[in-house]
């Protein structure tokens, strides 16, 4: 008896695991429509008919592990062996439910599921910012939905596991439950993928999540064929100074202001998460930074500045160290935290400057005050120097835990430490935070754009924020006057990097190198220097501390790759990239960027200066222009991973291999 109970006991487990199957199937499917953005006002055959379309990779993914553990199921003659399946399978379901839920958030930040390249290397979940942006997306009614549906996936494959076990008792009902599936099967997926509605459906809103984080695992180890593909092209535009023949040796451009004896001080202000194109100074139309716009006066203003990745500690290292980040997943701060790098605040102290930097947010993110502490900081501070003045959240939306200070508060203090150094010079970074996602507000939130949906509620919040850094930096620039050191004082305004909210299906800054996400606004403020004046020099982050030594008339140290922005020999081309969702390479040449997806090996070419919102892919009219790309990001990126390997041992960066000379 106990031999013939086998085969009767292995199909009750099989039934089991398809009727979790196919609940976790539904369940799927429901949490898609989210993602989809399926709404029931347009009717229900629409309604469905869209869930169905965009979530047949749901579909695809619950029918293979499903059908894998039934046919296990089978095959295991032990009762033990089935309980043990069926509880691993249903761990694998409320993973997958888990994972769907979590794919909502993520394709609004992102425009794609979270990868394994975005969640280990972008260091986001391991700072302050990276927690409280989590915390406000584990609201209540988040976490209820979700309770909800892993109670309802239980439910339903109850119900289902009961029904199938009654039909699999019958031979010709297995038969033809076996023969529905695979018409159903048949018809569906064929229909879902060539459904008219699909094309409207970008890819990261319809991949499955655990599919595409398992994918993600492993392409991050295989690098594109840009590491070592054969190139023409020299990296002449990015060589460190010590290998193209010094520092001293600039002409200046015909533009170059007559500053010396006018700077004794520097500060570099600098905004966060700020594209140009929120700011009035580049004629944006919100009207939240009217004190960036009053400046203009006694500013230049850099219309073509960029950041070379959508990244703040890469960010904060090609601003104090001239160098670009690494082509791959590292980061120089967490990655290269001990590397033997000059920064602009090393050189200025052995000049006997005083050296400052005051951060909004948290230093510990991307281990980015373990990298300053290296690097001749007189005073480090972030949001943990100042007790009591906390940044002001929404308690309804966001909890009130503390992750930085108001931007004015930091001005503040910033301005005490100024002001008390009597005659000796001083270097100060001031970094802003208010407007790093989940966008930290001020007082009531006023309506500035149409919040009627997702994109428009985030720019809205996003724009008050902007509003008060915006307030803090003409507090800077008033406490300055103040105290009578605007003449004798360069303030650099910039941009750290981008910020999206659903231009080209992306959120945040981390997965594109769009405008939004990689141009920055600039400008360079001296009543006795500048008035007014725009320049349309094509630069990027890289450039901004060799600026500052060329007005003070300092040599700049030999391992910096960027040149001063009044240097008349420096390319007009900047590069960028953004490793954490896909291998997205590109750069800016005279008016057109040209992006290269390294994962997927698409181009696309746009022409600034006819489409600035980059709307009209041009590489079809130019098909010549896709090798030539590759080309010459090629030359870029390996050039750069020699200087890693370089920067790594300890060794002088411009002591490269031979090749790197060729």
């Amino acid at each position: 008896m106990p031999e013939n109970r086998q085969p009767a006991a292995s199909g009750s487990k099989a039934a089991a695991v398809v009727a979790l199957g196919l609940s976790l199937a539904v369940c799927l499917l429901a949490v898609r429509g989210c993602v989809v953005e399926a709404r029931w006002g347009h009717g229900a055959l629409a309604y469905i008919t869209r869930i169905l379309v965009g979530g047949s990779s749901d579909v695809a993914y619950a029918t293979t592990i499903t059908a894998f553990a039934a046919g296990l199921a089978l095959l295991l003659r032990r009762r033990w062996q089935g309980r043990v399946l069926c509880a691993a399978f249903l761990l694998i379901g409320v993973i997958s439910a888990l994972a769907a839920w979590i794919n909502v958030k993520a394709v609004q930040m992102i425009g794609r599921p979270f990868t394994y390249p975005w969640l280990v290397y972008a260091d986001f979940f391991r700072s302050r910012d990276g927690q409280a942006a989590l915390a406000a997306s584990c609201t209540p009614d988040v976490l209820a939905w979700f309770g909800a549906q892993v109670a309802a996936l239980l439910v339903l494959a109850f119900a289902l596991g009961w029904g199938l076990k009654r039909l699999a008792r019958h031979r010709l009902s297995r038969v033809l439950g076996g023969i529905a599936v695979v018409v159903l099967g048949c018809v569906y997926f064929p229909w879902s993928w060539n459904h008219p509605a699909r094309r409207h459906l970008v890819a990261g809103k319809t991949a499955n999540p655990v599919v595409e984080f398992t994918f993600s695992f492993v392409k991050s180890y295989q690098m594109p064929a840009l590491f070592t593909m054969k190139t023409p092209f020299a990296p002449d535009d990015v060589r460190v100074a010590g290998e193209r023949g010094g520092a001293g040796q600039i002409t200046a451009s015909r533009d170059f202001p007559a500053a010396r004896g006018k700077i004794r001080n520097v500060v570099v202000f600098v905004l966060e998460s700020l594209a140009a194109r929120y700011t009035d100074a580049h004629d944006a139309a919100y009207g939240v930074t009217p004190r960036l716009a009053a400046c203009r006066s006694r500013a230049m203003r850099f219309e073509n500045a960029y950041a070379h990745r959508p990244s703040t500690p890469n960010s904060l290292v090609s601003l104090l160290c001239s160098l670009y980040p690494p082509p791959d997943l590292q980061s120089i701060t967490t990655d290269y935290n001990a590397a033997p790098l000059e920064a602009l605040s090393d050189v200025l102290k052995r000049r006997g400057y005083r050296t400052g930097w005051f951060n909004s947010g948290d230093l510990k993110y991307g281990r980015g005050g373990e990298f300053l502490a290296r690097h001749s900081f007189d005073v480090l501070q972030d949001f943990r120097d100042r007790p009591g003045e906390l940044l002001l959240t929404d308690s309804e939306q966001h909890p009130p835990a503390a992750t930085g200070t108001d931007d004015v508060c930091t001005v503040e203090y910033a301005h005490r430490w100024m002001s008390r150094g009597g005659a000796q010079p001083f270097f100060a970074v001031i970094w802003t935070d208010m407007t790093h996602y989940p966008y930290h507000l001020h007082g009531e939130e006023l309506p500035i754009v149409d919040r009627a949906d997702v994109p428009g509620q985030m720019l809205n919040r996003y724009l008050n924020a902007l509003r008060r850094t915006d307030e803090a930096f003409g507090r800077c620039l008033r406490l300055l006057r103040e105290a009578g050191l605007e003449d004798s004082t360069l303030v650099m305004a910039v941009g750290d990097h981008g910020e999206a909210f659903g231009r080209h299906g992306t959120y945040g800054h981390a997965s594109g190198i769009y405008e939004e996400n990689v141009h920055v606004p600039l400008m360079l403020i001296h009543p006795a220097l500048f008035h007014g004046e725009s320049n349309p020099a094509v630069c990027g982050l890289v450039d901004l501390a060799p600026t500052v030594l060329h007005l003070l008339d300092v040599p700049v140290p030999g391992s910096w790759q960027g040149r001063s922005l009044y240097d008349s020999k420096r390319p007009e081309r900047v590069y960028f990239q953004c490793p954490y969702s896909e291998c997205l390479l590109g750069y800016r040449e005279g008016s057109r960027t040209l992006l290269y997806n390294g994962s997927t090996g698409t181009h696309e070419l746009y022409d600034l200066a006819t489409d600035p919102l980059q709307t009209k892919n041009l590489i079809h009219n130019h098909p010549d222009l896709a090798h030539v790309m590759e080309q010459r990001i090629a030359a870029w990126v390996q050039y750069q991973m020699r200087l890693m390997t370089n920067i790594r041992r300890g060794l002088p960066p411009w002591t490269l291999p031979t090749r790197a000379r060729e």
